[in-house]
């Protein structure tokens, strides 16, 4: 008796894994056809399935540091731009300046004091959301569902065959897919979270 219980549970786990990864599957197919520009050549590789947990597989912390990236490289923009009317401020600021030259300097201090103005409203955006991701970073580590790494064939669009490594997230039950994206840049994001973790310990 012992013996046919142990039989009908391994039984019993291997069918949910054969169900559980046709659901894999079939939402994973459904995700990458839709981006290919051959649906129909589209061949499964492999795919590595795992728990997913936050806060570094929360999509809403790979939001936040998109978000991070943008306003900092409009904030570095505003500062090249700062930087410049600040030249031309030098430029026009010798003893022996013409009215044409008078004018290019008030008119270029005009336009760095608003630039000035825009960069301390940014600055503070761009805290908040750097203090926004050290908070997720530093919450409890959470169950949020499955992750997977997938790797397959396609044609793109010349005709030639590629290869793809995406990387998907899907809730807790495997029915829809949450998130995804190119394997690389789940990577790229993985790794500035373990650089934001070092220099919060530091």
């Amino acid at each position: 008796m012992k013996k046919l219980f142990f039989f009908i549970t391994i039984l019993s786990l291997v069918a949910c894994t054969m169900s559980f990864n046709k659901k894999e599957d079939s939402l994973i197919k459904d995700e990458i056809t839709k981006v290919l520009f051959h649906a129909d050549s589209y061949d499964p590789v492999e795919t590595i399935l795992d728990s997913a947990f936050s806060p570094n597989d929360d999509p809403a912390l790979f939001e936040k540091m998109e978000k991070f990236a943008q306003l900092a490289e409009e904030l570095e923009s505003l500062e090249d731009k700062a930087s410049n009317y600040r030249s031309t401020i030098s430029i026009w600021s010798g003893p022996y300046v013409d009215a044409y030259g008078k004018n290019e300097k008030a008119e270029a201090q005009t336009k760095l004091d608003k630039t000035n103005n825009e960069i301390e409203r940014l600055s503070s955006k761009v805290q908040k959301v750097a203090d926004e991701i050290k908070l997720m970073i530093n919450s409890e580590k959470q169950f949020i569902g499955y992750k997977a790494n997938h790797s397959y064939r396609g044609k793109n669009n010349a005709g030639s065959i590629v290869f793809g490594h995406t990387f998907f997230l899907f809730d807790e039950k495997m029915e829809k897919v949450l998130f995804f994206c190119d394997k690389e840049e789940y990577d790229q994001v993985q790794e500035a979270i373990e650089i934001i973790k070092e220099r919060i310990e530091e």
